[in-house]
């Protein structure tokens, strides 16, 4: 049996420390490279920023002088004077009561809202009277206004809306009453008035004049 060679034991790459150390000194060299630029653009700024603040001072100044040599030379300031005393204020006795004027004339009375009910044809009526007429409220804007609604009154409330059906009432539903009369007979005359005549011996008139006249 041949005799194996042992083989050499495994060796991690470990990398040089020299190219890592390359790298931060140039990284750090281009930080310098940039601080410095940085610095360098913002003195040149600052100083550019003076330039315009002198500037801006010397023509304030300029106008100054232009303003005062349009004016002229002030005067020459004179001494403050003396305080006055403060003055002292003298209040005067009251007067005696005048006598009371005379009253004057008692006015017209005063006339309010008078409600009378529902609107008659008959009833005379003055103004500021309220009527009730077809469920809407009047009012009379003169003495006798004459008949409602009209010139002379002021419509207050108009009639409500009709509201929803109420329940049922409550009771037993009650017995059918008596038969009506029936009619028996059917007249039509030549003026075209029709009778109709009921078991009862009443009679029904109606004019048909005016829908025959309509029919030619």
């Amino acid at each position: 049996m041949a005799a194996t060679t042992p083989s050499a034991p495994f060796l991690p790459i470990v990398p040089s420390a020299a190219p890592l150390e390359a790298l931060a000194a140039e990284i750090a060299a281009d930080v310098t490279s940039l601080e410095r630029s940085l610095r360098a653009e913002w003195a040149a700024m600052r100083a550019e920023m003076r330039e315009e603040i002198a500037m801006l001072r010397a023509s304030r100044a300029e106008a100054a002088l232009h303003v005062a040599s349009l004016i002229g030379p002030a005067g020459p300031t004179g001494p403050p004077g003396d305080r006055g005393e403060p003055g002292e204020g003298i209040v005067g006795p009251a007067g005696e009561q005048g006598i009371p004027g005379a009253a004057g004339e008692r006015g017209p009375e005063g006339r309010t809202l008078a409600f009378r009910g529902h609107w008659k044809a008959a009833e005379a009526y003055e103004a500021l009277d309220v009527v009730m007429l077809d469920g809407s409220s009047f009012v009379a804007v003169s003495d006798a206004p004459g008949a409602c609604p009209g010139e002379d009154w002021r419509l207050l409330s108009p009639r409500g809306k009709a509201g929803p059906p109420g329940p049922a009432g409550i009771g037993e539903r009650g017995y059918p009453g008596p038969p009506g009369p029936l009619p028996q007979a059917l007249v039509v005359d030549d003026e075209g008035m029709l009778t109709l005549h009921y078991s009862d011996g009443t009679t029904l008139d109606c004019d048909l004049y005016p829908v025959l006249a309509k029919l030619r």
